[in-house]
């Protein structure tokens, strides 16, 4: 058994387009994982590539699989392509990988005689910033400065010509050793993690395999497309398709607005009706992109006039310039509901860097069919201007089957960026977009940027004056805050060091609303920023008052990097739980009941609390 292998502690998408300086492949994999809903609301919007299918096999036998640092396979993705297929000579093969889940992970990818046992390695392994390359279980080579470009991303590439390798990362040779024929090979691919939700197609994202060895313009020429395209957000190089949604968001009794992106400008037809077959419809005209940029592949529009409590079906059709078509499929939402009537809303915060959670976190909400969703912030670990990828790749990626059904309702985390750039083109949610109310039912929301903290918090900023307001002449049964940072918090490190007795049990500008909190009878602050799940209180006066406190809910855990708490128990600390989680919340006149779950749909916590009339 043979292998050439890539692997890494690192994950990486392949967006490549190709110019004339650089030759075509002769193989093209895209590795896109295509989340959707179960049962009838299977759904996957625009075009897509079917990904190679993972087979979730670890090898059966130690002498016939592969121990990395004494790691046995997570996943296997057995005979991917034959060496028949690819060359008996000269030969390039390019992959694409992003690291971007916060934990060690390797890939490696590598040709195996199925006719011998014996085997002969070749892979590379990264781990912080550095590559280790081993050929034949002999020669090894390594590279101590290793950097991923745009922070995440691996470009890697394996030239072979006259039986010599020579390697690649991010456009930089790492080095050269001999090759040997694969002819009467085929590819494996696995993946080595501590991680069990994650798989292959969260890490590799692309392969190519070239039928000549390319010179070192033309491995310039296909890094530089890898760049291009993962700044784009596109998926596929030549396939017309949809980059995100469509989103649904800013839904209230008798209107939704809906958001879609694509690869390109188009014109769309919005289909919407109370049944099948579909009764209205809206023209959407394409952008000029010259004008708009990136910003003219996103449309939007609000369906109103619509009936209270209603369920209702829509389908985006889309023709481009070319006359290439797509369209979602059909897809169903909900209006707000009456005053007086009850209803179910789902809290998540930190999505992040795991669409392979955001995938689970989906589909356990949407088997619970809540009315709407409100998001704690950093729906990216890093959204801003220029990281315009963790939105098409992961967070719509993971989140979108969800949010084509059920309205989100976000509030801004750091994640998004000080400039909310993206956050505030992919959501319509009134005047301002980073800070805004709602009412549903017998309930109102107020939606805070905790982002602006340091200057809007304090007694006369700008949220403060508007929070007081608000609250002030709300005459709503239940009053809900979320934002994305802590009043409260049993973390051990984010507000100081718990295990060195110097925590702070919260971020001290957000105290600065405690008191408005409290004057106006709030009742849950909701929250996420630390990535794990705490209630806290219900507090006054910084104490426990059953009668007159509010209850703070960090839920921090649907994707991001977990954390864990203090050594000891905080005095405002009713429950804690260290794992990826969502909450579900139900109102009935002056009853609520929340629960919150795990990712299994496993009860963790349960609450219920109840107001006179």
């Amino acid at each position: 058994m043979k292998i050439i292998a890539i692997l890494f502690f690192s994950l990486l998408i392949s967006l490549q387009v190709q110019s004339q300086s650089s030759p075509e492949p002769i193989i093209q994999l895209e590795f896109w994982a295509n989340y959707h809903l179960p049962g009838l609301a299977k759904n996957i919007p625009g075009n897509t590539k079917i990904s190679p299918r993972s087979q979730f096999q670890s090898f059966k036998a130690r002498q016939e699989g592969i121990l990395f640092h004494k790691q046995e396979p997570k996943e296997v993705l057995e005979n991917i392509l034959s060496g028949k297929e690819i060359s008996t000579g000269s030969y390039s093969l390019e992959f694409l990988l992003l690291h971007h889940v916060h934990t060690p992970l390797g890939f490696v990818a590598y040709f195996q005689d199925q006719a011998v046992k014996e085997i002969n390695l070749s892979f590379s392994y990264f781990k912080d910033k550095e590559a280790e390359f081993q050929i034949n279980q002999h020669e090894v080579l390594k590279s101590q400065e290793l950097k991923a470009h745009d922070r995440w991303w691996y470009h890697c590439l394996v030239s072979v010509e006259e039986n010599k390798s020579r390697i690649y990362i991010n456009g930089q040779e790492l080095g050269s050793t001999k090759s040997e024929d694969i002819s009467n090979m085929n590819m494996n691919l696995a993946l080595y993690t501590p991680e069990s939700q994650l798989a292959i197609n969260n890490i590799l994202k692309e392969l190519k395999v070239y039928d000549v060895a390319l010179n070192e313009e033309a491995v310039q020429e296909a890094f530089k497309n890898s760049q291009r395209k993962i700044k784009t957000g596109k998926k596929y190089t030549d396939l017309f398709h949809f980059l995100a949604g469509p989103y649904l968001h800013k839904s209230d009794k008798n209107s939704i607005n809906l958001l879609w992106e694509m690869n390109m400008p188009g014109n769309a037809i919005v289909q919407y009706g109370s049944s099948l077959p579909l009764s209205e419809e809206i023209e959407v005209e394409a952008m000029n992109p010259s004008e708009k940029g990136y910003e003219a592949f996103i449309q939007e529009v609000t369906l109103d006039g619509l009936e209270p409590g209603q369920k209702y079906f829509y389908n985006v059709k889309v023709r481009n310039y070319e006359g290439q078509e797509m369209e979602s499929g059909v897809l169903s939402f909900k209006t707000a509901v009456e005053d007086k009537q009850g209803f179910q809303f789902a809290a998540i915060g930190d999505t992040e860097t795991r669409p392979h959670i955001n995938d689970k976190i989906s589909k356990q909400i949407w088997g619970e069919r809540p009315d709407f969703v409100i998001h704690m912030g950093d729906l990216t670990d890093g959204g801003n201007k220029e990281v315009k990828w963790q939105w098409n790749y992961e967070y719509f990626e993971g989140m979108g089957q969800l949010h084509g059904r059920i309205p989100v309702f976000p509030v801004p985390g750091n994640g998004e960026g000080r400039e909310l750039y993206w956050y505030k083109r992919y959501h319509r949610l009134g005047a301002e977009e980073a800070f805004y109310k709602f009412s549903y039912g017998n309930a109102e929301f107020f939606m805070m940027n905790s982002n602006e903290r340091k200057t809007e918090f304090a007694e006369g900023g700008k949220q403060y004056e508007w929070l007081e307001e608000e609250l002030k002449k709300s005459d709503a049964k239940w009053k809900f805050v979320a934002m994305h940072h802590a009043p409260y918090s049993t973390d051990e490190n984010d507000y100081g060091n718990a295990y060195k007795g110097k925590e702070k049990y919260g971020d001290t500008y957000v105290k600065q609303l405690i008191p408005v909190f409290e004057k106006y009878g709030v009742d849950i602050v909701f929250f996420g920023h630390l990535h794990s799940y705490s209630r806290m209180g219900p507090v006054k006066s910084e104490s426990i008052s059953q009668k007159e406190g509010v209850w703070y809910i960090q839920s921090g855990g649907a994707g991001g990097n977990l954390e864990d708490f203090g050594p000891t128990r905080a005095w405002f600390s009713e429950k804690v739980f260290a794992g990826h989680h969502y909450c579900l919340i139900n109102i009935e006149g002056g009853k609520l009941v929340f629960k919150m779950y795990d990712l299994e749909g496993r009860l963790r916590d349960f609450m219920e609390l109840e107001k006179g009339e």
